[in-house]
């Protein structure tokens, strides 16, 4: 917290698909800390884990409020519900096409979760629109949840849902590696606004426009992917379709 940083070492929600891994002297707070929940929740894949997480994120990127499942979860009858329920903000669904057992979220330590994401907020910032978004979410997922198990049918539905394809880096130096350009301002906090080939998609600090050279119309979303998520700038993997 004093840092004003999500993580010191590495990213603790990116280390449960090695949380059984042995730990060294040199292992970072993180590894160690994800193996402590990992056991105390998990293990991981078995069937002693428990029955659900549901991972609590906010995000520097404006991505509304999310609900993130894998192919082998099913949660679009709750995002219909939460669509219908709550209006302050866009409620989506991104589908990640792999199954729970591959994932290396905190949420796929237990047999069914799944993850929330509300944004934008930066790092150090109280945002009390982002809190109530977040906390009418949990109240009403809890809520959904008791219904569920006491064999409430719900109303069917389609749902929109995205589904993450490929993840895109910023330009950088290529001795450097830093950073050589920024979101284009025409896109910043458009995230999930539909984007076409010769759409404006960077834009360097030399005052250039770059353009997308991938396949066109396309979808940019955020999760480990978002439009300026500020975390993921050390870690080459910044936004995608």
């Amino acid at each position: 917290m004093a840092l004003c940083r999500r993580y010191i070492d590495k990213d603790m929600n990116c280390c449960f698909n090695r949380a059984t891994s042995p730990i060294t002297d040199s292992s970072p707070y993180e590894v160690r800390r994800a193996q402590e929940l990992n056991n105390l929740l998990g293990p991981k894949g078995s069937t002693d884990a428990i029955d659900l997480i549901c991972d609590l994120h906010n995000t520097t990127a404006n991505m509304g409020l999310t609900l993130i499942h894998y192919t082998t979860s099913d949660w679009v009858t709750l995002a219909r519900t939460s669509q219908t329920k709550i209006t302050k903000v866009p409620v989506r669904v991104l589908v990640l096409d792999f199954p729970i057992s591959d994932a290396y979220n905190f949420e796929s330590v237990s047999r069914h979760g799944f993850s929330i994401e509300v944004g934008p907020q930066p790092h150090g910032v109280v945002r009390a629109d982002i809190y109530i978004i977040m906390k009418e979410a949990v109240d009403l997922t809890i809520d959904w949840i008791h219904k569920f198990n006491s064999g409430t049918v719900f109303e069917g539905g389609d749902v929109e849902a995205f589904k993450f394809i490929k993840s895109v880096d910023y330009p950088r130096d290529p001795e450097t590696r830093t950073l050589t350009s920024a979101i284009h301002p025409q896109l910043q906090d458009r995230d999930f606004c539909l984007l076409m080939r010769g759409d404006p998609l960077f834009f360097t600090f030399s005052r250039e426009t770059v353009k997308p050279l991938y396949d066109c119309p396309i979808y940019p979303l955020a999760h480990n992917v978002h439009w300026n998520g500020q975390m993921y700038f050390p870690s080459q993997k910044k936004f995608g379709w």
